[in-house]
């Protein structure tokens, strides 16, 4: 080789060197501003916001009603019940009752739990007492889930779901079994600061079928999710207030507008497709005790179109 050569070749060396390593800081530097803005985000449905107010509140029944609004845009004075759910002393839900617009049963669902409120049991039947499903539910000392056993009659039978969790109590991995004991998903969740920054689905065959990474945005507004897989990439962006209330959802195809009153209940509901059309609006009113009370969900011209409304009994 002689000197030219050489010196060719230094100087290629040299700057393969530094560019790698100008990339490996850009890592290190993307690593470590993610993990500064790291925030853990729980969503919860409002319906779900409002049973966990039954213990505090000493609910003992919730009543639903619901009816069409009239040409003239008045509620009608007869409601439809759609709906009771009943609640122990704790405050746990034990059974409710849905109902078809005629009025007779259409599925029942009763509930268990153990000694730390945990469900255990669930099952659901229809207006005929068939069994239409069944969740059985383990869990570690933590409180954690650990195992579930499904029946759903519209899938054929039963499944079993296996959760996996670290020394922090992070689920890192979750297995799917048929009931023959025959693993057909699973999924893998990575962690920084104990939160969440990627989640990898496999099939049955272990081949990545789906992989999610997570960006966390600057002073805990909120997070963007990129999911990749065989049909192409969805991005969606979630985006919190202070209080960590989701207040924005949004993705290639839609986006989701929430507002919330001073006590943190949902009180506007609203989503749009990327053109601009709406899906839905929902308004929501709540008592002077906190609970909800109606709901009012809206036309494409921004006409009230349905009503609900929810009556309480209490235990003294």
């Amino acid at each position: 080789m002689n000197k030219r050569t050489l010196i060719f070749f230094t100087i290629i060396l040299s700057l393969t060197f530094t560019k790698c390593t100008k990339s490996q800081e850009s890592l290190e530097v993307k690593k470590k501003v993610n993990a500064e803005n790291l925030k853990k985000y729980e969503f919860k449905n409002q319906d779900l916001v409002e049973f966990d107010k039954s213990k505090a509140k000493k609910i003992k029944k919730r009543t639903k009603y619901a009816a069409f609004y009239t040409n003239m845009g008045t509620i009608p004075e007869y409601k439809t019940l759609t709906e009771e759910v009943f609640f122990n002393k704790k405050g746990e839900r034990t059974k409710a009752i849905r109902y078809k617009s005629i009025g007779s049963v259409d599925l029942i669902y009763t509930f268990e739990y153990d000694n730390k409120s945990n469900l255990i049991h669930s099952l659901t039947m229809n207006g005929d007492d068939v069994k239409m499903a069944e969740v059985f539910i383990k869990y570690n000392k933590a409180g954690k889930e650990t195992e579930k056993k499904i029946y759903d009659k519209e899938k054929g039978g039963w499944s079993n779901i296996q959760y996996f969790y670290d020394k922090n109590g992070n689920l890192v991995e979750t297995k799917s079994f048929t009931d023959m004991g025959v693993l057909f998903a699973s999924e893998k969740n990575e962690y920084i600061n104990n939160v969440i920054v990627r989640k990898v689905i496999f099939d049955d065959k272990g081949v990545q079928k789906q992989e999610s990474t997570f960006e966390y945005l600057q002073e805990g507004k909120g997070y963007i999710e990129t999911a990749v897989n065989a049909q192409g990439q969805m991005r969606i962006e979630n985006s919190f207030d202070e209080k960590g209330n989701p207040i924005k959802i949004e993705n290639n195809m839609t986006k989701r507008f929430m507002e919330y009153d001073e006590n943190g209940n949902l009180i506007h509901d609203e989503l749009f497709l990327q053109d601009g059309s709406r899906q839905f609006k929902v308004r929501f009113n709540y008592l002077p005790n906190g609970l909800q009370n109606e709901q009012v969900r809206y036309t494409g011209e921004d006409k009230p179109a349905f009503y609900t409304v929810y009556e309480y009994e209490y235990y003294k």
